[in-house]
């Protein structure tokens, strides 16, 4: 199709002035449908763009799920590797076990019990109603991880009839005790 000037245009025949409009309109008529074409395309792209937009949404969704499930564990993790577990302990009614364990570290193990800082100590699981000598386990948490390592040094002084364990994270995410008195830290 050729551009015609406007002058050009106004001095053709009428016929030819036809012709040049209906060869007008078919160029314009071609290029709609082009510009259809390229949309519909472009919807298309953009309907996969949006679909995977979704799945990286999705899958960041459960990402930061599974490392806020981590960063707790992660954190229930070091706080247990501060406590010991002491087994064999008789226990008495309305005993101080704070006491109970600073007198046992100082008699059996040697320990200063100042020198050793407790945040917490307490009996695990129910008293039994009617046993005259529970030995239910005592579960201490050191502020300190050196604290832990103090005791864990002296642990091999005891005789079977007492044991200490530690908690650890296992790679499967479950807590595993590990019996200190055979040596195995």
């Amino acid at each position: 199709m050729a551009n015609l000037s406007r002058q050009d245009f106004i001095e053709s025949t009428p016929d030819n002035k036809l012709l040049h409009m209906f060869d007008k309109l078919r160029y314009i008529r071609n290029e709609q449908s082009n510009c259809s074409k390229n949309l519909e395309e472009f919807q298309k792209s953009l309907i996969q763009v949006d679909q995977k937009i979704g799945q990286v949404i999705t899958v960041t969704n459960s990402q930061t799920e599974l490392l806020r499930a981590v960063a707790y564990k992660s954190i229930d993790a070091r706080s247990r590797r501060n406590n010991l577990i002491f087994r064999g302990i008789t226990e008495t009614r309305e005993e101080d076990c704070f006491a109970v364990i600073a007198d046992f570290l100082e008699s059996k193990l040697d320990v200063n019990s100042r020198d050793v800082y407790m945040a917490r100590a307490h009996r695990l699981g129910k008293r039994v109603q009617g046993k005259n000598f529970n030995k239910r386990p005592i579960i201490v948490n050191f502020r300190d991880y050196g604290d832990i390592s103090y005791v864990m040094s002296k642990v091999s002084r005891l005789k079977k009839t007492i044991r200490v364990f530690q908690l650890t994270m296992t790679t499967q995410r479950k807590f595993k005790v590990q019996d200190l008195d055979s040596g195995h830290c």
